[in-house]
């Protein structure tokens, strides 16, 4: 059974780690797929993977920081598709390792810049579309540290904080044109992003900084992005229409239960 046939996905982030999880998992699901991110030549690997599950793919080369680059993003997926069913914003970067007191002006405004204006942006350039529709799903990627922080990267936490609040009042104001919106802890996944995060190399990162994340990983464990990409086949559906506007954690014992029975009927999503 293919829980997404007919759907039209815009991946942002989609070249590497969770978002190309994601954006192959969509393309097993059965939904036409537009996969974004910086590098050309990634991207355009991830598409043609996606076009080997069979899902109709394109690859949409883009800068989410970028105003006119995400309309176009969205310009090109309308004209290859027809439609926006579903954005999911996972791009993102790890932004600066250092204390407060020693940021420059420049180190927070990108880290906050490739994170929560990113987000906005590819948010803003969606709405639309969905409205015209009468219907449209957002999931905004989150992390864990917007509600645990760690000292040291406060520009990483402040911004994925601004993800999960962000992504709560967009749900409501688009909740009465038929959009749904969520921000999405996807779970404790060991990517390119989280590892230059905690290796930047960084002279200005505290002292203890190097080992939080074999820290993490014994205290929680990785999951695959195959793993945590799950989560969003099921956010992407009618059946998690109630949790709408919140932020959904996929190490949420009620959610990693609820993720169990929607699978439990041999869903192509491994």
């Amino acid at each position: 059974m293919k829980r997404l046939e007919g759907k039209v996905a815009v991946v942002t982030g989609g070249a590497r780690g969770i978002g190309k999880a994601v954006a192959l998992a969509y393309a097993r699901e059965g939904a036409a797929v537009a996969i974004a991110s910086r590098t050309r030549r990634e991207v355009e690997q991830a598409a043609a993977e996606a076009a080997v599950e069979g899902a109709r793919a394109i690859a949409i080369p883009t800068d989410v920081t970028d105003e006119a680059a995400v309309a176009r993003m969205m310009e090109t997926t309308l004209a290859a598709f027809g439609g926006c069913d579903i954005l999911v914003t996972a791009a993102g970067v790890p932004g600066p390792t250092s204390p407060v007191a020693d940021l420059a002006l420049a180190e927070w405004e990108a880290g906050i810049r490739g994170n929560i204006t990113a987000t906005f942006l590819c948010c803003r350039s969606a709405i639309p579309h969905m409205r015209r529709q009468g219907r449209g799903v957002i999931l905004n990627v989150g992390s864990g540290f917007a509600a645990k922080p760690v000292a040291g990267i406060s520009v990483y936490c402040a911004a994925k904080a601004a993800v999960v609040q962000f992504s709560s009042v967009l749900d409501q104001e688009e909740r009465p044109h038929g959009l749904r919106v969520f921000a999405v802890h996807p779970g404790v996944v060991r990517t390119a992003l989280i590892e230059g995060l905690f290796d930047s190399g960084d002279p200005r990162a505290p002292a203890t900084f190097r080992h939080r994340l074999p820290q993490i990983e014994a205290a929680a464990g990785f999951i695959t992005p195959e793993q945590s990409a799950r989560l969003f086949v099921f956010l992407a559906t009618d059946a998690a229409a109630d949790l709408a506007g919140q932020f959904v954690r996929r190490d949420d014992p009620a959610i990693q239960s609820r993720l169990a029975v929607f699978f439990r009927d041999g869903s192509v999503v491994s």
